[in-house]
């Protein structure tokens, strides 16, 4: 397994292994990476199942897409996906969680990758659990046998 790159056993995992084949000879587009949160979501009250890498893990597949794929920002990605050939991969993160600034992008800047933030501006000006995080809390801490989450499912 050492010798595997993460990123790519993460796309056989998927079943993407005709885009390992395809990023060989390049394709036409781009491929958009999205990222939630980062971080060690054992550690996590709240939905961990929303947790894309660990910090470690996530500078493991920058290195590898730094290596493997012209990485280009979401702009240039779109104009890549009508008709330039190569190997274009853009990445973005959803949600704006916290640990994308304070754990990912300490990680892009050391790998010069662009990438793209989406931030739920409902929650810059008012600071607050999000509602998916609050029921995940709620039941990850229910004694109710229905309503209990196994450790490795789910929120």
């Amino acid at each position: 397994m050492a010798s595997r790159e993460p990123l790519a056993l993460g796309l056989e995992a998927l079943g993407l292994t005709p885009l390992l084949r395809a990023a060989g000879r390049g394709w036409r587009g781009a491929l958009v990476l999205t990222y939630h949160r980062i971080g060690d979501a054992d550690a996590c009250p709240y939905d961990r199942g929303l947790f894309s890498a660990t910090q470690a893990r996530l500078d493991e597949q920058m290195a590898y897409l730094r290596r493997h794929f012209d990485i280009v920002d979401t702009a240039e990605g779109l104009r890549a996906a009508y008709g330039r050939r190569g190997r274009a991969v853009a990445v973005t993160f959803d949600d704006g969680y916290r640990d994308n600034y304070d754990l990912a992008l300490p990680v892009l800047r050391e790998h010069r990758i662009p990438a793209t933030f989406f931030v739920a501006t409902g929650f810059v000006d008012r600071p607050r659990v999000s509602w998916w995080d609050e029921l995940a809390w709620i039941v990850r801490r229910t004694n109710h046998p229905q309503l209990r989450l196994s450790d490795g499912a789910g929120a």
